[in-house]
Parts: C-alpha cells; structure tokens; sequence
C-alpha cells in the first residue's frame, strides 16, 4: 500500500461548459460549504441524455483511462442539474497546481441497492481539496471522497433514497474530467439499503432490520485520528460487545474501515459506529437497531 501525500492546493473551481441542454445547475463547494448555484439555458436535448454512451443498471459502468497522465489532485467536485438527468463531473489538477489533461485507468460502478456510485481514481491521484460535499439534486445528494483500504482514492456519489435511476460514466481529455451521468428509469434496481451516514462516520453495513452473527461492519469516517469504535448493545442498554479499528485517512479525506463482531447478544440489540467525543466522552456516530434472532 502506497501512501503519498500532496499539499493540498485550492480547489480550482473550473468553468462549467454547458454545450446544450433546458436547464443546467452547476454545483461547486468544499468541504461540504453552502453550495452555489448558476443557471443556464439552451436548447436541444441535455448532455447527460446525449450521445451513444450507453446507461447500466449495476456493477461496473465504465472504465477508461490513459497511460501517460498528469492528474494527481482532485480539484472539485460539480454538479449540473437539467430536465430528466443530472450530471457530476470531478475536476483535476496537476502537480504543480495546474488544470490536469489527462486522467490514468479509471472506472466507475453503481450498486443500485445502496444508491451508491463509487468513481474508482488511478494510484497517481493521491490528494484532494475535497472531502465531502451536499447538494440539492433530485436525484445526487452528497458526494465523499474516500480513501481505500488499498490505499487509493474514490469519490462515492449517494442518491437519494427515493432514486430509481440508471448511470454511465466517460472520461475526457485536456483537461482530464470524470463525467457521471444519472437518469431516473422505472426499470432501474429499486433501494435495498441506504447507507447510515452520522457525524464523521458513514456506515455502509449492516443495515437495520434482522441479521446474524459474524456482524460485518463497513465504512468510512473522519473521526479523530481515525479511531473508530463499534459497540453492541443489549435490551438493557448496557454494552456488551465493543471493538475497535483504524480507518485509512482522517486528515485530509474520509478513510476506510472494516471489523467483525463475531458474537454478542440476541434479541432486540443496538449497535453504536463512531467515536467518543475527545472533549466530553459522548458517543458521536451511527445508532442502528438490530435484531438478532
């Protein structure tokens, strides 16, 4: 596992060149900031219905990507709203702080049943001057940019919870852009399981309901130093199980984590994510209700 770090440099909020489309919002904020909205209007139809990509339902939508490329930092995270589509598109710069041409093998899948785009990044871009992002689209609401447990970089999209859609996903070249392209479809794979997403943490499994043990805990957070504790609670409330990991990045980006509970209480549980607040000792994270049988 490589792990580069890059000072971070102001986002470089590119220009957003709407060729055609009814409506189009772009969105551009850091660090989850208030977001700022420009409208523009043209004809024809909008560009995240045209051309011949084509739109997946799961799994891998896209992968695409050069051998000689210069992006190593994200530089910002856009949104573009039109009449029966929106669009994201990540922005990137070089080295030395310049917008980026090209972009190394990148590829993008969707799990529908978490509402979950996930923008795997080339090993080259290890930096961001994002971390998280919120906006106010029908159907893309927040954006992370993740560190994995491989040591490389993803932006994960989240949908709304209501968002029955399909996605394709294409690369462009001078500069180096990631576009993602969602529409709503009634075809589409509906909302199985939605992520919990807390203060500092996102838990992307177990989701509430029924579940047996080995309880496997998945996510990622930005709590202090990375720690990120997982307790089992019984009927009575009183802590039963606790366990304990790192996440991969805290600092800079949110960073991956991972534990198992193999054993606790049955019946009625509730499992606690997150971390003990350095200043007053409260819980701060994901509460779910489970239920063991």
């Amino acid at each position: 596992m490589r792990w580069l770090r890059f000072a971070l440099v102001p986002a470089v909020l590119l220009a957003a060149c709407v060729a055609s489309g009814s409506e189009a919002t772009t969105t551009t904020s850091t660090m989850a900031a208030a977001a700022t909205t420009t409208t523009t209007r043209a004809g024809n139809l909008p560009p995240c219905l045209a051309g011949d990509t084509e739109f997946g339902q799961s799994g891998v939508v896209a992968a695409f990507g050069n051998d000689l490329d210069d992006a190593v930092q994200i530089a910002s995270i856009r949104r573009e709203g039109y009449e029966g589509c929106e669009r994201l598109v990540v922005d990137f710069l070089t080295g030395d702080g310049a917008p980026a041409a090209t972009l190394g093998p990148t590829a993008t899948s969707f799990r529908p049943e978490a509402g979950i785009v996930r923008i795997t990044l080339p090993a080259e871009v290890t930096a961001s001057a994002i971390a998280d992002l919120t906006f106010d689209g029908t159907s893309i609401r927040q954006a992370f940019v993740v560190r994995t447990r491989e040591g490389e970089l993803a932006v994960d999209v989240h949908l709304a919870a209501t968002a029955v859609v399909l996605v394709r996903s294409m690369g462009t070249r001078s500069p180096a852009q990631v576009i993602v392209d969602i529409k709503p479809d009634a075809e589409g794979i509906p909302r199985q399981n939605a992520p919990a997403v807390g203060e500092n943490v996102v838990v992307l499994s177990p989701g509430p309901g029924p579940i047996t043990y080995p309880i496997a805990v998945q996510g990622y957070a930005r709590t202090f130093e990375g720690t990120v504790v997982a307790r089992l609670t019984g009927g009575d409330g009183v802590t039963a199980v606790e366990e304990v990991t790192t996440a991969t990045d805290w600092l800079d980006v949110w960073g991956e984590f991972a534990l198992t509970l193999t054993d606790g209480p049955t019946g009625p549980i509730g499992l606690f994510v997150g971390e003990d607040s350095p200043e007053d000792g409260r819980e701060v994270g994901v509460r779910l209700d489970l239920e063991v049988p």
